[in-house]
């Protein structure tokens, strides 16, 4: 899968970056994450040094963040539910040969 610098979603312009190091602003503490969605600033970053699998996954996953964040009406998808459509949206692009 090409992972863009520059990534619109539902008509918003996103820039994606990849770093060392993406703090995890949920927990206390020096814990790192995978990837980042930022709504205020409209990034999504991903770590720069994960396995190509990971990072496919991580860049679905986020783009899905941005997604719910640009359609939700009341009710946010929880962290669990981001991660199980991923996961299975990543299976059906693999199976069927849609990534690299």
């Amino acid at each position: 899968m090409r992972i863009p610098k520059k990534l619109t979603i539902l008509g918003h312009s996103y820039k994606v970056t990849q770093q060392s190091w993406i703090k995890d602003r949920s927990k206390k503490g020096e814990y790192t994450v995978y990837g980042e969605h930022t709504r205020q600033k409209h990034t999504i970053k991903l770590r720069k040094d994960l396995h190509r699998k990971d990072k496919e996954h991580s860049f679905l996953h986020e783009i899905l963040h941005a997604i719910n964040f640009r359609v939700r009406d009341d009710e946010e998808l929880s962290e669990n539910q981001v991660t199980m459509i991923a996961n299975r949206l990543y299976a059906v692009l693999n199976d069927n040969k849609m990534l690299r």
